[in-house]
Parts: C-alpha cells; sequence; structure tokens
C-alpha cells in the first residue's frame, strides 16, 4: 500500500533512474512529491482565435496541422521543426529547436493545443510561436520547480500516481484553526493544487498552505521563546564604570542609535533568563562594534564569548579588527577556522566558523554566543555551543538584511529585536549612477582611474554561466544575461588585459572562495567579477567601485547590500548599475534606489513591487523555504499570530504538535 513515508523510488513511474533527479528537487519520499507545489499554472482552458493573437502575450492555440517543415540549419547545425496551424479565423506557425522527434509525432489533419509567447518575424512580416508547450486538452496544468530530465509533464504524471497517499496525511491545523479561518482540509488542499478544474480551487489551496507554512513558522518562535525563558542563564552585572572606560577607549564616538542598542543588550544579559534578541541594522550602522560592547562586558565579569561567522574571511576580519580594540583591557582573543587556529583555547573571545561546533571544543565559562550575518543559526548551533558548556548562555544574532520594520514587527513580534537605525559619521554618501549598456566605455574609464589611483572594484554578474538549454536557444543573445565566467574572460582578455583580475561565485569550493576574497583583501586582485555572494560581509576598504551588470535581476535591498560593499573607507565610492533591459518598469526601481540611502525603506519599497523574496538575501529560519506564503500579506501573518496563540495556551491539548515543538528546540526542524 502506498504511504506518505514511501521512499520516492518505489512510486510508480520513478525507480532507480529517475530517483536520483526527484533527490535533487528534494524529494525523497511519497510525501515529499505531494508537498512539491506548483509554481505557476498554464492556463489551457481557454485557446484565443487566431486573427486575435497579440504579439508579446502569451496565449492557447487550438487548431488543426496543415503543413509540417523539418530542417538542420547550417548555423549552430540545430535542427528547427515547424508547423503551420489553422483554426476558423487563420493561420499562423510555430517552431521547435532540436526537437526533430516531433515531426514524426505530428500528422496533417491532427488538432494541437499550444501555449506560449507570440514573437513576430520581421523578415516575413508574420507572427509566429517559438518552442510552445504542447499540451492534450484544454485544461489548467500546473508548471513545477524542474531539473535536467525531469519536466513539469513528468511531475504530474507523479503527482497523479503519488495521490492515492494524500488521504493518509495528517492534517498539521487542528479543527478548531481550520474552522475558525475556514481553511481547506489538508486533503482537499492537496487535490486542489496539485489537480485543479479552476482557479478558485487553486487561490483556496494557496490560502490554506500558505496559513499552515506561516504558522509553522510563528508557533516555532513563541515557543522557542517560551522554553528559552524557562531556562536559567548567567547573570552578567552590569558595570558602568567599564563599559564607561571600553566606550572612551574606541577610536570613534558611538551614535545614539549605537549606546541605545548596546544599553538594551546589557540589560537582558543581566537578567537571569537567556536572551535571545536580534540586532538588526543598515549597512554601514556599525552592528560589530555594538556586539563587541557586549562582549567586552561579558568577558569583563569572567565569562567566555563565542562569535560565529559565515566564512572564513570574515572571520579573520573579525579577529583582526576586535584584537585591536579588545586586547586593551588584556582580554584574550582566539581565531578557529578550518584553516587557522590561534590561541581559542583558553581565549576569552573565540571567533571562528563552523569549525567552532564541528570539533569537541568546550567552553565550561560560555556566557553569550554571537552569531553574524546568519541568524537562522540560532536553533542548531546554539544546541551545539549549549553542549560545551554548563550553562544556558546568551544569544545574539546579527543581521544586515534590511527586513520591513512592518514584517519585523508582525512576524518576530515574540523575539527581542535591536534596531540600528544611523550611519556613524564621517561615512560619506555613495554616488550611484544608472547607466544604459552603450554607457559601458564611461563606466571601464571611471573604474580605471580609481585603480590609477591605487583601489579596487567589483563587477557583479546575475549569472554564473549560460546553461545548456539557453546555448541551443537561437534566441538567447536577444535576451542574454551577463555571466561570470563569460565576464572574467572578457574583462581579464579584451578590457583590463594588464590588470589582475580575480573570479567568484557560490559553486566555488570554501577554500577557494576564502583565498580569492583574502587575494582581494591583500590588494592581490585589482577587479573582483563576481555573483551576488559579496552582498554581505565583505569589508575590503581600499574598493571603491561597485558595477552591477543586469542590475534589474536583482532585488532592491539586495542592490543595497552590495552596494554596501564599498564607501566602508575614507575615499568617495561609486554604485553603477547596468540594466540590460533598460524599460519603464526597472527603470523606476532602480531609480529609488538612488533617492533612498536607508535600506529598510528599500526594504519596504521591495516588499510592495516584488515580493518577500528580495530581502531574504540572507537565509532566516523557516522564511528561506517558504513555499506559497507571502511575507507582505500582513492580514494573514496577523491572523496566524493569533491563532498560534491560541495554540499556545491550550497546547497540553495537542500532544503531537507539542512533542514536535519540543525536537524542534533542541535542535530538530519540523520539516
Amino acid at each position: 500500500m502506498l504511504k506518505p513515508e514511501t521512499e520516492i523510488q518505489f512510486l510508480q513511474g520513478v525507480g532507480p533512474k529517475i530517483a536520483p533527479k526527484l533527490q535533487k528537487l528534494g524529494i525523497f519520499s511519497v510525501k515529499n512529491l505531494l508537498n512539491h507545489y506548483p509554481r505557476r499554472y498554464e492556463d489551457y482552458s481557454y485557446p484565443t482565435p487566431i486573427k486575435n493573437l497579440r504579439i508579446k502575450e502569451t496565449s492557447t492555440v487550438k487548431g488543426i496541422i496543415s503543413e509540417i517543415f523539418a530542417e538542420r540549419t547550417s548555423r549552430k547545425k540545430m535542427h528547427i521543426t515547424s508547423i503551420m496551424v489553422e483554426d476558423d479565423t487563420g493561420e499562423i506557425s510555430a517552431l521547435w529547436f532540436n526537437q526533430p522527434y516531433l515531426a514524426k509525432t505530428f500528422q496533417i489533419g491532427q488538432t494541437i493545443i499550444f501555449r506560449g509567447k507570440v514573437e513576430y518575424n520581421f523578415n516575413t512580416g508574420k507572427k509566429y510561436f517559438s518552442s510552445p508547450n504542447i499540451e492534450s486538452e484544454l485544461a489548467i496544468f500546473p508548471i513545477y520547480p524542474e531539473t535536467a530530465g525531469l519536466s513539469s509533464r513528468y511531475i504530474r504524471k507523479l503527482e497523479k500516481n503519488a495521490s492515492p497517499a494524500i488521504e493518509l496525511l495528517k492534517d498539521d491545523l487542528s479543527d478548531v484553526v481550520r474552522e475558525k479561518e475556514k481553511l481547506l482540509a489538508i486533503e482537499q488542499t492537496l487535490n486542489y493544487i496539485h489537480f485543479p478544474k479552476n482557479f478558485d480551487q487553486i487561490n483556496e489551496a494557496k490560502r490554506r498552505l500558505a496559513f499552515s507554512e506561516l504558522f509553522g513558522i510563528i508557533i516555532k518562535y513563541l515557543y522557542l521563546r517560551k522554553s528559552l525563558k524557562n531556562n536559567p542563564a548567567p547573570k552578567i552585572e552590569v558595570d558602568e564604570e567599564f563599559l564607561k572606560k571600553f566606550v572612551a577607549s574606541l577610536p570613534y564616538k558611538l551614535t545614539d542609535s549605537q549606546r541605545k542598542s548596546g544599553w538594551e543588550i546589557i540589560q537582558d544579559i543581566s537578567g537571569s533568563s537567556p536572551m535571545n534578541r536580534m540586532l538588526e541594522g543598515d549597512v554601514g550602522s556599525g552592528k560589530t562594534i555594538v556586539a563587541a560592547l557586549a562582549a567586552a562586558s561579558a568577558i569583563h565579569k569572567g565569562y567566555q564569548v563565542c562569535w560565529m561567522a559565515p566564512t572564513s574571511i570574515l572571520a579573520m576580519q573579525h579577529y583582526q579588527n576586535l584584537e585591536q580594540i579588545l586586547s586593551k583591557f588584556n582580554f584574550k582573543i582566539g581565531l578557529l577556522t578550518g584553516h587557522k587556529k590561534i590561541n581559542f583555547q583558553d581565549a576569552d573571545l573565540v571567533i571562528g566558523t563552523h569549525a567552532l561546533i564541528s570539533g569537541k571544543h568546550q567552553f565550561p565559562r560560555l556566557g553569550l554566543i554571537i552569531v553574524d550575518e546568519q541568524h537562522r543559526f540560532g536553533v542548531d548551533q546554539r544546541q551545539k555551543l549549549k553542549e560545551m558548556s554548563d550553562i544556558v548562555p546568551h544569544f545574539l544574532s546579527l543581521t544586515a538584511t534590511p527586513i520591513p520594520r512592518s514584517l519585523t514587527l508582525s512576524l518576530y513580534g515574540d523575539l527581542d529585536i535591536s534596531h540600528l537605525s544611523e550611519v556613524p559619521k564621517g561615512r560619506q554618501k555613495i554616488d550611484t549612477r544608472i547607466l544604459k549598456k552603450n554607457d559601458a566605455k564611461e563606466a571601464y574609464n571611471l573604474i580605471a582611474q580609481e585603480i590609477q589611483k591605487g583601489h579596487q572594484a567589483y563587477l557583479i554578474c546575475p549569472l554564473i554561466e549560460k546553461t545548456k538549454d539557453d546555448q541551443d536557444n537561437l534566441f538567447f543573445e536577444l535576451d542574454e544575461k551577463k555571466t561570470v565566467k563569460k565576464e572574467f574572460e572578457r574583462i581579464k582578455s579584451d578590457v583590463f588585459p594588464n590588470l589582475r583580475i580575480g573570479m567568484l561565485h557560490g559553486k566555488m569550493k570554501s577554500n577557494d572562495k576564502d583565498t580569492i576574497m583574502q587575494d582581494f583583501n591583500d590588494h592581490k586582485i585589482d577587479i573582483l567579477v563576481s555573483t551576488a555572494v559579496v552582498e554581505v560581509g565583505i569589508d575590503v576598504k581600499n574598493a571603491t567601485v561597485m558595477m552591477i551588470e543586469g542590475a534589474e535581476n536583482f532585488g532592491l535591498a539586495q542592490l543595497h547590500q552590495l552596494r554596501g560593499r564599498v564607501g566602508r573607507g575614507e575615499d568617495k565610492s561609486y554604485c553603477l548599475l547596468m540594466p540590460q533591459k533598460f524599460d519603464a518598469e526597472n527603470n523606476a526601481r532602480l531609480e529609488a534606489l538612488l533617492e533612498a540611502s536607508d535600506g529598510f525603506e528599500l526594504a519596504e519599497k521591495d516588499l510592495e513591487l516584488r515580493g518577500p523574496g528580495e530581502f531574504l538575501g540572507v537565509k532566516q529560519s523557516g522564511l528561506s523555504s517558504l513555499k506559497i506564503a507571502s511575507l507582505s500579506d500582513k492580514i494573514m501573518i496577523s491572523s496566524v499570530r493569533k491563532r498560534a496563540e491560541e495554540i499556545m495556551e491550550t497546547l497540553d491539548q495537542y500532544p503531537d504538535l507539542q512533542k514536535e515543538l519540543a525536537e524542534y528546540v533542541i535542535g530538530k526542524h519540523l520539516e
């Protein structure tokens, strides 16, 4: 009997060859497959009469094949299969590239249904379809996240084969919550999302799934908060005289915002319950020094501090900077990464990467954990670090990812938050410009001038390299996004052959990435060609130019983060936005970046224009895995919080949920 927990390879239509492809999509069981939701739908329900087809619009056609052509072109030696289709109102051609087998499947007089974007051939003066999708009936078809060799058509077949297991799935929402919110049961929800008869069913299913996703996140935060408050923590007493000396020793004056946030944290760690606080601040707002203030306060009272950074290069930067600040008070600073180990065994402050929790290191006096840039580590990593100590430490997470204030308050209402709203004095405003494609020479001239002054530059591209599908497409050049590998070779050979060019992207090995960033930091590289992997945690004060190719492919908040990689020193810096598509919509978005310097204001704008994904550049617990829910839906978030709080008050009535939440707190996720 087919069950939700059945391994995916044993589902009809899968087997040992298809299973690895599904596993690339995170599908290991039948339940995983049923929870693999469509990313969109194509509506083949209503065909458009051929005479009413409009250029650049996506339309469905139902007609009869009147002609079939198959040829091999000299250009790229490609196979082109084309057909002429007619209905009562007219005729139109459709063509496909490198699919010669299609010609054998078509027949004159055959009725065909296909959907795609209507194009225009300037040579013939006629409309046509390029590589439209073919379907067998007039219906609504789900389009799923795919992988090589696994199409949505095949996934739909597998979803149908898995559907008998739907009735065995346990509903993760109680009857009470579903009735109050008028939500579908899980069985009906999954049937509607995978096999819809109309868009009303799809919308009802999405509403139910969105509620479930947000409920799972919010109730975990509520339970975690409650559980942490029940644990004793080290009471790190406030020593105001020491704090005054520490602040006076700094090479610059703290902003009012830094003082306020620092005091909130100091007060928090003096309590008997573990602090669970997030320090959020815009690019350049000075989060590090605020965290250092808390670390110094804990060390002064005899406790150890662990500071975890996402990369070894950032860990090294913190080590070098904090050693200068804290060594004045004879505090011992250690470093522990996969490559370097410096005096970490008896250090008061140990700065490191995941190496901190990968070995059997002990921190018996651990009083405070600081996690930089990725506060999703606040569950698993806190648990692992806690196991190295006899006491439950306080926890402080730092994030430079601008989260809209409205979202922060509604989603993280039970997480203590300190917000840095000011930028330290003396930091210059970055000269931000929008340049068209034919302005590239102007951009390169500016980069050359800055490098002649002894400075460095970033050149960011939206893609690492073209896929095979892109290379097979005759029309890819018309809409080509810049790729890191291609730009690296072009910049190195054609634009700046006498300069030192480096390349960085997310698919490189960690050691290689760290080496490249260290070389850039040591000024062994003049221009770093990279993806957006550099958007957080990189502090190279000598870099003064950030050039972003295909700027329209990034969210506003992400562009703001990238812009924040320059202007970190005393020299005037520039951010050059180079959109590939310069239309009214993209221009309006990029203009917002010129007008606003506050990352939180931009994040609100992104939330409004493009949805929640843009400000989630740094993964956050649960949020980055949302499939259906929209974080811009404040009304739903409010409803979810209300129901989650009600469930928390009567949690004893839900033993299974209580067990899952308890496992989450000790480091196991509900997913």
